[in-house]
């Protein structure tokens, strides 16, 4: 009765779970986790009072362990900076050695020869003048239409090692128009391009035999920049090499030849050759091996005739 009466007075039960196997779980679970917890405080306590006792200032528990996580964080954030610093390096050593690798004039001539025929002579000026060991450096290459003069500008594009730093520029194209001061703005823009990294390589095509001031015009702009050093954008450590190309009239074409040999005296003029009927037939040839063709027996011993046939 006395029991009963306990429980319809709302009193609480204050006896053991019913279950002794529950009971020594959650014991268990409590003893453990209050172990972890100060496993982890202690050392950290420790620490705390090993500085106190060295006379440094007490750090709480909580600090020390937040430190602990900042450290951690900033060992990932100097591995990542690590990494990134030498990746900037490995990318500056790349560059630095794509724009002071040297240009192998006599091998870029070879390739060229492979293409342009029977101008041996002329390529091997060219190759002389751009050989030199100056800033600056210029050619002038004339001769009639269909001797190999724009191939070879072309021919040098293709084996420029720089190619960001090629500028060519048609004087006396119909895009160009006639007007002589805009042109020569255009070419100011050039001359305001130029890149540190490497050579630069300016081609002026399509000039014909009244335009001899040209030459010397564009040299002394870019050879007073040079002497300026850096009054403007570019230096005095910027290599140029300049490319003039004369297109002349076959008809009095010895007369054209005499009058453009003293452009400047910065700028080597070079002649191309006319071909002759002999000429003809290494042209065929190199054109047709090109496209996987061959020169009948016949067309060798007669290539005109073939080519009027």
């Amino acid at each position: 009765m006395a029991r009963n009466h306990h429980r319809q007075s709302g009193g609480e039960d204050q006896s053991p779970p019913s279950s002794p196997l529950l009971y020594w779980i959650i014991s268990a679970v409590i003893v453990i986790g209050t172990s972890c917890l100060l496993y982890v405080l202690f050392p950290a306590q420790k620490s705390a009072h090993d500085g106190y006792q060295s006379g440094q200032p007490l750090v709480p528990a909580t600090r020390l362990l937040a430190g602990l996580g900042a450290g951690y964080h900033s060992w990932r954030d100097s591995e990542t900076a690590a990494a990134a610093a030498e990746a900037t390096a490995e990318e500056k050593a790349s560059r630095c050695h794509f724009c002071s690798q040297p240009m192998y004039m006599n091998n870029a001539f070879n390739q060229i020869g492979l293409q342009v025929q029977n101008q041996d002579r002329a390529l091997g000026q060219m190759a002389e003048e751009l050989s030199r060991d100056r800033k600056f450096r210029s050619v002038a290459l004339m001769g009639p239409p269909g001797v190999g003069k724009t191939m070879t500008a072309t021919a040098l594009i293709k084996n420029f090692p720089w190619p960001e730093n090629v500028r060519t520029y048609s004087w006396n194209s119909k895009e160009s128009g006639k007007d002589d001061v805009s042109k020569f703005r255009k070419l100011r823009e050039f001359m305001h391009d130029l890149s540190g990294c490497g050579m630069n390589l300016h081609i002026i095509d399509d000039l014909n035999v009244d335009n001899p001031e040209i030459v010397p015009i564009y040299n002394d702009m870019m050879l007073r920049r040079e002497s300026e050093g850096t009054k403007d954008k570019g230096t005095a450590s910027e290599t140029v090499f300049v490319v003039y190309i004369f297109n002349l009239k076959s008809k009095d074409l010895e007369n054209q030849l005499k009058y453009l040999q003293k452009l400047s005296p910065h700028t080597k003029s070079v002649a191309f050759r006319s071909f002759e009927p002999k000429d003809l037939k290494s042209c065929l040839e190199n054109e047709l091996k090109a496209a996987n063709y061959k020169l009948s027996e016949e067309a060798r011993r007669h290539p005109t005739d073939s080519i009027k046939r």
